[in-house]
């Protein structure tokens, strides 16, 4: 499998997510780290990044960070932008499996067949989202379609 790397943008809405994350309301620096797999010189510049921005707010009695009102509402953005955009990460969240369908047509296929002595049929294979890419990440293999033909 590649390795996919994170953008900027998804690193900067990941840490106010973790610190929000689980009803928790405040995270301190090093579970911040362990949690968005940041080194400590990487988180060091998002924090302030973040915190430059009014995104977290550094809470000195007990040396940890809260996400802020404009914070949540940044991450609220976040996910329904990235909700309208279309990347390898979250196409698997919008593909549809279509194999009930594609039976569908093709019992109607079949009976068509028995009647006509002569029929041109025309298809692509990216038919309600069920192209090869989609089959190979849903574990069906065109071979274990061969019974539809």
């Amino acid at each position: 499998m590649p390795k996919i790397y994170r953008t900027q943008t998804e690193i900067i809405a990941q840490i106010p997510h973790l610190v929000n994350d689980q009803n928790r309301t405040t995270e301190t620096q090093t579970q911040i780290m362990y949690k968005s797999f940041l080194s400590y010189a990487q988180l060091k510049e998002y924090l302030v990044l973040l915190i430059q921005n009014g995104l977290l707010e550094y809470l000195d009695g007990t040396k940890s960070y809260r996400t802020t009102e404009k914070g949540l509402k940044f991450l609220k953005m976040y996910e329904q932008m990235e909700g309208l955009t279309t990347t390898e990460r979250n196409l698997s969240k919008i593909q549809k499996n279509g194999l009930e369908e594609m039976q569908g047509w093709a019992s109607k296929v079949k009976k068509a067949t028995k009647k006509a002595k002569f029929g041109i049929m025309a298809a692509n294979n990216h038919y309600a989202g069920f192209g090869p890419a989609v089959l190979s990440r849903e574990n069906t293999t065109p071979s274990s379609m061969k019974h539809l033909l």
